[in-house]
């Protein structure tokens, strides 16, 4: 499903802020919002998405170090639960892409990079989505790759 906003996609249910990119809804996370000209997240070959916590970037450069708020620490209760994540995808200027799939969490990394403390995230496919909800759900690990 195309949006031709985050507002759109608000309205919609699919990601309910505006502005943040981790909606969260009783301490886990529901979805996540990708904008690659803020963050360097990374879709891998296997179909994974390696993603970076929000935080302590400007403009694509970080400089600051990550820490575990509510939102960014969500992502280890989905770690625990296997609950599911919903992903929206910038895709031009304006218009956001909502991922078929859902993912899940299979780790979550402190790493530091040029001398800043980077929370790092993989997610993998583990579902789709029809109508909002889900029909059908992968649990095999997907190919780690590192």
């Amino acid at each position: 499903m195309i949006y031709k906003s985050r507002k759109e996609a608000m309205t919609a249910g699919f990601h309910k802020t505006p502005q943040r990119g981790i909606c969260t809804e009783n301490g886990k996370v529901v979805s996540i919002a990708i904008s690659k000209d803020c963050y360097p997240d990374v879709e891998q070959a296997d179909g994974s998405i390696l993603y970076i916590a929000e935080g302590g970037f400007d403009t694509g450069v970080q400089i600051a170090d990550q820490q575990f708020n509510s939102y960014n620490g969500a992502f280890t209760e989905n770690l625990k639960t296997g609950d599911l994540i919903r992903v929206l995808l910038k895709v031009a200027e304006h218009d956001f892409k909502g991922l078929e799939n859902l993912y899940r969490v299979t780790s979550v990394e402190v790493l530091v990079i040029e001398g800043f403390k980077r929370i790092q995230i993989r997610l993998c496919p583990s579902g789709k989505i029809e109508n909002r909800a889900i029909f059908s759900v992968d649990t095999a690990p997907c190919a780690l790759l590192i």
